[in-house]
């Protein structure tokens, strides 16, 4: 898998929004579904740099829908960096539990995690949180960044 096959998957994933909340759920979701489909997908991301022309296309209709709703190009730009380092941050520590759909890494079995924290039971039962349910826990990221930035549009 090369940087560039994530970026493309990326791009055959995301489509037309309506609005720039909605375009960063796209975004969002779209960089996560491309990196989940290659074990260390998020890892092998992490470390590119955007220098070639591949993406411009899909860059500049995602900043389009951005900016027309109002923001400049510095915070359209700096709200989709945003939740683009929250899907590779929490893609990275969602593969390093489940490399691949369906696969769990050894040490990260819930129950047992839970009964060698029993003197702990607020970090046992944040386990059931951190290692378990990624597809709920990751809506809430895209959602607080959108969240802030209306905040900061509208205060």
């Amino acid at each position: 898998m090369t940087t560039s096959s994530v970026i493309d998957d990326q791009a055959a994933l995301t489509g037309p929004a309506d609005t720039w909340q909605e375009r960063l759920l796209e975004i969002a979701r779209g960089l996560r579904t491309a990196l989940l489909g290659h074990r260390d997908g998020a890892k092998v991301r992490s470390g590119s740099r955007l220098t070639g022309t591949d993406h411009a296309r899909e860059m500049e209709e995602h900043l389009r829908v951005l900016t027309a709703a109002g923001p400049g190009l510095v915070q359209a730009v700096g709200a989709a960096r945003t939740v683009t380092a929250y899907t590779i941050g929490f893609v990275t520590e969602e593969q390093g539990v489940k490399p691949l759909p369906g696969e769990r890494r050894e040490g990260y079995g819930i129950e047992e995690r839970a009964r060698r924290l029993a003197g702990h039971p607020l970090a046992a039962e944040a386990g059931r949180v951190l290692f378990d349910g990624y597809d709920e826990q990751f809506e809430e990221g895209p959602a607080l960044v959108i969240a802030g930035i209306e905040a900061r549009r509208t205060g």
